[in-house]
């Protein structure tokens, strides 16, 4: 999946699950992508919320105006334990992190399918890699 400047966005809907019918859902992601850079702003990952608007996800390292930004992270905080260990990886993003989904705020109980999106208004990057595990 492919975002650029000029071509805007790209959705992308997972399907073939469903969330438990009571209780809070939790869920996790993860991402592979190619050409984030550190210092362009504007790109960002979205999902489809329960109040039907796309919200904005992101951790503490990835902003919800920086998202794909150069790093690899696990569960929000730089991945260094690595040969080299990079902070900024120069285009390269992997990164795995918890879905802070509070009152089933994006993913709902008895769910089926969940809508993300990516976008950019400044920057291209392509993304290759994208996993939900719920």
């Amino acid at each position: 999946t492919f975002a650029s400047n000029g071509s805007g966005e790209t959705e992308f809907t997972f399907s073939g699950f469903e969330t438990i019918p009571t209780g809070v859902v939790n869920g996790d992601v993860m991402i592979g992508a190619l050409e984030g850079d550190r210092d362009l702003s504007g790109d960002q990952l979205l999902i489809y919320d329960a109040t039907n608007n796309w919200s904005n996800v992101s951790t503490a390292l990835r902003t919800d105006n920086n998202f794909f930004n150069s790093r690899i992270t696990i569960d929000g905080l730089n991945f260094v334990n690595r040969s080299p260990a990079s902070e900024n990886t120069l285009g390269f993003d992997a990164a795995l992190f918890p879905l802070t989904n509070g009152g089933n705020q994006y993913i709902q109980n008895n769910q089926t399918f969940a809508r993300f999106k990516i976008t950019t208004d400044q920057e291209s990057y392509g993304l290759y890699l994208m996993g939900l595990s719920v």
